[in-house]
C-alpha cells in the first residue's frame, strides 16, 4: 500500500464489492464510503482495474491467509489433506456473497474478475490435486481419475455451500428445504461431508484415526 488512504480506499472496495460489484465501485461511490474526493482516488490509482487489482489482492490475502498447501510438513499427506480442505470450505463458507458477486461479475463478461477467478480457481485445483496424488502412495491414478476424485470432493464439500446459498437468493427451494440450510452450513455437517468424502477416496484414513 502507498498510505494509509490508499489502504482505505481497498478497505472501502472489499467492504462495497459484494453488495454492489465491479460496475457499482465507480471512483464516487469509493471515495463517498470514506468521505474522500474522487480526486483522491485518482491520485491513488491509475484507474478502476488498478483499484479492483489492489481490492482482490487483499481480500485474496485476508480470505486464504490460513489456507496453505506446504503448512505443516510432519503431518501425513493424508492428514494434511484433511486440514487444508477444512481451511478452505470455512473460507468459502465465510466468503459466500464475495463468492457470488464474482461469479455474477464474471458471468457478465468483467474479465478482471474472470481472471482472478480462473487463476484461484487453477491454484486451488492443482495444489489439491497434487497432494491428492501423493495420498495413494504407489498406486497409479491416471490424470483423468484424478481429476474425477477433484470434482467429487468439489461437489461434495464445496459446492453445496455454494449452490445451495444461490438457489436460497434465487427462491427456487422449497420451504422445508430452504429452512434447513443454515444446518447444512454448520462445523459439523461440513466435517460429515469431508468424512464421507475421505472414506469414498481414501479407505486408509479411517485406519490411521
Amino acid at each position: 500500500m502507498k498510505n494509509a488512504k490508499t489502504a482505505q480506499f481497498v478497505s472501502a472496495g472489499i467492504q462495497l464489492y459484494p453488495h454492489c460489484g465491479y460496475h457499482g465501485l465507480s471512483e464516487e461511490a469509493v471515495a463517498g464510503h470514506i468521505n474522500a474526493g474522487a480526486d483522491d482516488f485518482r491520485s491513488a490509482f491509475a484507474d478502476k482495474d488498478a483499484f479492483v487489482k489492489a481490492v482482490l489482492f487483499e481480500y485474496r490475502e485476508r480470505a486464504l491467509g490460513r489456507v496453505s498447501f506446504d503448512f505443516s510438513p510432519h503431518l501425513s499427506e493424508i492428514e494434511r489433506l484433511r486440514q487444508i480442505i477444512w481451511r478452505l470450505a470455512v473460507s468459502i463458507r465465510s466468503n459466500l456473497p464475495w463468492i457470488h458477486r464474482m461469479l455474477l461479475d464474471s458471468a457478465a463478461g468483467v474479465v478482471i474478475i474472470r481472471k482472478a477467478l480462473k487463476f484461484q480457481n487453477g491454484l486451488m485445483a492443482l495444489g489439491l490435486m497434487e497432494i491428492m496424488r501423493n495420498c495413494h502412495g504407489s498406486q497409479e491414478v491416471s490424470d483423468v481419475e484424478l481429476l474425477n476424485e477433484y470434482d467429487f470432493l468439489q461437489g461434495a464439500v464445496f459446492t453445496p455451500m455454494i449452490m445451495n446459498s444461490r438457489y436460497e437468493a434465487f427462491g427456487i427451494l422449497s420451504d422445508d428445504i430452504r429452512s434447513k440450510i443454515p444446518d447444512l452450513l454448520t462445523d459439523e455437517a461440513v466435517h460429515q461431508r469431508i468424512d464421507w468424502v475421505f472414506r469414498a477416496l481414501f479407505p486408509q484414513y479411517s485406519e490411521l484415526k
